[in-house]
């Protein structure tokens, strides 16, 4: 018998009026957390950002200056 596999959870689209419903509840109640708001109204939780990609120095620091007074 195969593993039991929890479905991956589904993006949602909100309504205007959800998000709204969301806002005004998150201004009224800030000691909520975004965990804790995605529960309450049963979205996905926040992504974690240390994936993201991240603005990095130039490899080339003297070619990008040149470049840049160049474009000027």
């Amino acid at each position: 018998m195969p593993p039991n596999r929890e479905k991956p959870n589904k993006r949602k689209s909100l309504s205007f009026a959800k998000k709204r419903e969301l806002c005004e509840w998150k201004r009224d109640n800030p000691s909520y957390n975004q965990e804790e708001l995605a529960e309450k109204f049963d979205i996905s939780k926040p992504q974690d950002f240390k994936n993201q990609k991240r603005d990095r120095d130039a490899k080339f620091p003297e070619v990008e200056s040149a470049l840049y007074l160049w474009m000027q």
